[in-house]
Parts: structure tokens; C-alpha cells; sequence
């Protein structure tokens, strides 16, 4: 019987440690998916992606807010980004994105305010001498 026991036991423990060992194929893609959290987790992410971005560059982030553009004159440069609400509506904070490809502001963009959804891998980029940290999206959906 304890013979069963042992072989069973470590028939257990080579089953745990073969499914510990699996690997991802390498066209699987890790999502931070903000989407599916509620108001206050997606606030608390966010604010943690903007406190500590160094631990989110490379890595692809969904969100879903508020579309916000602003236009700096320093650098003639339209500035895109999704703003989320914590739940109680009183405060708020984004991530700036950089759309691929040929789009032209305002033509191409949505309406200041308009609920959107964007998908991008985080990164940093220099101007001016300061780093800032962006979403390079391919793709944004209106809402």
C-alpha cells in the first residue's frame, strides 16, 4: 500500500511540475486587458502604469475611455490620449497613444469626448529632453 502511495505521490508531483513548466507559443500575446475590469481597478491600473512605467514598456494594453486632444505649441504637435474616471467621477487620468500609420487630426480622429477603445504596446519616446510613455495603437475603435 505505501508502495501505491509513493508511486501515485510522484506520479502527482511530475504532473505539477510538467504543467509549471509549459511555454508559450511564441505567437500568443500577453494583454493587459483594462476593458474587463471595473471603474476602480481600471483607475488604480492606470495610475500604476503612470507611477511605475518602466515595469509596463513592451508590454500591449487594451483601454476603453475618453477620447482627449491637446495641442502644444512648443513642439507644433497634436498630443492624443484615452482618459479614464475613477468611479466616483471626480478624478481622472490617461495615457497618451500615437496612431499608426497616415492619420490626419481632426479628419481622422474622433470627436473630443468620445468614448473609445485602443489597443497598444506601451513605449517611451524623448522630446525636448524629457521621456514620455505612449501606446503605439494600430487600432482605435469609437464606441
Amino acid at each position: 500500500m505505501k508502495k501505491i502511495l509513493s508511486i501515485a505521490l510522484a506520479l502527482c508531483l511530475l504532473c505539477l511540475g510538467a504543467a509549471g513548466c509549459s511555454k508559450k507559443s511564441p505567437d500568443s500575446v500577453d494583454v493587459i486587458d483594462l476593458t474587463k475590469l471595473s471603474g476602480t481597478l481600471v483607475y488604480a491600473e492606470v495610475y500604476n502604469i503612470t507611477n511605475t512605467p518602466e515595469n509596463y514598456i513592451g508590454k500591449t494594453i487594451k483601454i476603453r475611455g475618453s477620447y482627449s486632444v491637446s495641442y502644444y505649441d512648443l513642439t507644433k504637435q497634436y498630443y492624443h490620449a484615452v482618459v479614464i474616471q475613477d468611479a466616483a467621477a471626480c478624478c481622472a487620468s490617461g495615457l497618451e497613444f500615437q496612431w499608426a500609420g497616415e492619420h490626419a487630426y481632426p479628419d481622422d480622429y474622433p470627436e473630443d469626448g468620445a468614448l473609445i477603445e485602443v489597443t497598444g504596446v506601451f513605449g517611451s519616446y524623448k522630446e525636448l529632453g524629457q521621456t514620455y510613455y505612449s501606446l503605439a495603437t494600430d487600432k482605435l475603435t469609437v464606441l
